[in-house]
This record gives C-alpha cells, structure tokens and sequence, in this order.
C-alpha cells in the first residue's frame, strides 16, 4: 500500500483512508454482515448495514475525529448530513443557521432548551423542551417514541431508540394518556372507486335505489 493509502480498524469497526493534495478522506465500513461478495466496503447503504454495537462505535469515532481535526486547526464543511442518528442532529445544528452552534458538541448540551411559544406546543398544549421524550404515530398508524429536539419552525427532530430521526410537526407529539389508544391506528383510504361509486348512489332518488335493488335481486335469481 502506498504512502497516500491507509487501512485499518477498530474491532468490527473498519476504514480505509486516502490523502491528497487538499483533501484527507476516510471511508468506515463493517464485514460482519455484508451482501456484496467482495466485502462490506463495496455495499451501499453501510451505516445501515453495521451491527447496533458497531453503528454506537462508528458514531463515537466520527465525534472524536471531528473534535480532533477542529483541535488542529481543520476547517471542517458539511457539505451534505449524511450522519446517522444523534450525529445527524448534532451535524444539522452546526450547519444551521437557526441555531447558534458552530463546532461538534453532546446533545446533552440543548437538553432542556425551548424555542417560542408557537413553535413548541406539542398536542396537549404542553410546551416542548430538547431532550424530553414524546410519543407520535408515524405514516403506517404505529405508536411511536423518541427524545425530540428542535429543528425548524414548528417541526422537530425525534431521535429514537434505534438511531432513526423522524421529522415531526410539534403539534403531532404527545405525553402518552391512559385514555390513548395503543394500537394501530390507521387512516381508512377505501378505493377511488368506491368512493365514486358511493357518491353516485347518493346522487339518486330513493325509487331509483329501490329499483337498483330490485334488479340485482333478479340477477341473483337467474345466475
């Protein structure tokens, strides 16, 4: 391997590193579970891919990388958050201008910050605050959890257990009641069809129904 080209790993944790004139890259993937025959550095998708264990260990490196570059004097740009779960966040802030942090720093730093009074009332009328724990049904009608902190306007960022981040309007959040409903609770969607087909039958008269009756009865008689 030449002078420009590095690998190595952090148990599971693997990376390979390249250096050019103005630009230092490094690539981090796993091959404990991988699909393409040739190893987990020729996958797409590899964040998603790494074990939970594996996910926790790249997202500390990428902080301690980050601190590290800053400390020596790197100017760092994130042209594109491609960061997964807290370090999403943490990346989203920092390129923000809604928000005032400008170098890597713990979510646990905002933790009970709030913005204005119309942009953090959640469901219920109770205000948001970062770090707090709030409940949400996503598109499919599931019940949903995860700690939320504030991302633009009225919509906030959910982070939940297993690292995704759901983009969610303040006013879809809630404090679980003992009255919610815990199931599934899924929008009924019928057919196009028949929702014109209702609305044609009740564009007719009475008579007309009963006559429309009368022939399907006969229809079921001759079949």
């Amino acid at each position: 391997m030449n002078m420009t080209h590095r690998a190595g790993g952090f148990d599971d944790l693997r990376f390979k590193a390249e250096y050019a004139a103005n630009r230092f890259g490094i690539e981090f993937y796993q091959d404990v579970f991988h699909k393409n025959p040739h190893g987990g550095f020729y996958d797409f998708d590899k964040y998603e891919k790494m074990p939970y264990l594996i996910q926790k260990r790249y997202d500390w490196t990428l902080e301690k990388l980050l601190k590290y570059f800053e400390k020596c004097g790197y100017s760092i740009k994130f042209q594109q958050n491609t960061c997964k779960g807290a370090a999403f966040i943490i990346n989203d802030y920092i390129r923000s201008w809604h928000h005032p942090q400008e170098r890597w720093f713990s979510l646990k730093d905002v933790d009970g910050q709030t913005v204005s009074k119309s942009n953090s009332t959640d469901r219920d009328g109770n205000m948001l605050q970062n770090g707090a724990t709030k409940y949400f049904r996503d598109w499919s009608g599931y019940l949903m959890r995860g700690k939320v902190y504030h991302n633009i306007n009225n919509m906030w960022w959910v982070l939940m257990a297993d690292g995704q981040v759901r983009n969610i309007a303040c006013f879809n959040l809630f404090d679980l009641l003992e009255t919610d409903f815990r199931g599934r609770r899924k929008t009924h969607r019928p057919p196009q069809e028949y929702v014109e087909r209702k609305r044609q039958f009740s564009l007719c008269s009475v008579n007309e129904l009963k006559n429309e009756l009368k022939r399907r009865k006969q229809r079921e008689l001759n079949a």
